[in-house]
């Protein structure tokens, strides 16, 4: 795990805001959403986390969106084969996937 994943995982479990380098984590409330160069690629709370590629396949959107789902969501990971995404045994779909409370392994909420 790179060290701005870890500074990224930090400010989302202590609801904290951060800005480092091309990754941003911005905490409301009960909701923290992280951004890939400006693009929103995961909102993360106690009921759900919710994860998109926003359209670019690249290592490191892949590298902080597995990151997130390591400590948040019980065995989904994302990998690569033959230029495409999967999740699990299925295609990674455009748009957003939902991991819904019972998925998740570490509560937000403390």
């Amino acid at each position: 795990m790179r060290v701005v994943e870890k500074k990224m995982l930090n400010a989302i479990v202590s609801k904290k805001n951060l800005t480092l380098d091309n990754t941003m984590v911005v905490t409301e409330g009960n909701v923290s959403c992280v951004y890939l160069f400006n693009n929103l690629i995961a909102k993360i709370t106690d009921k759900n986390v919710k994860i998109s590629n926003c359209g670019y396949k690249t290592i490191t959107t892949k590298s902080r969106l597995n990151c997130i789902l390591q400590e948040f969501v019980k065995d989904a990971r994302i990998h690569q084969k033959n230029f495409d995404w999967y999740i699990g045994n299925e295609i990674f779909p455009k748009g957003w996937i939902e991991f819904p409370n019972k998925f998740l392994l570490n509560s937000f909420a403390k």
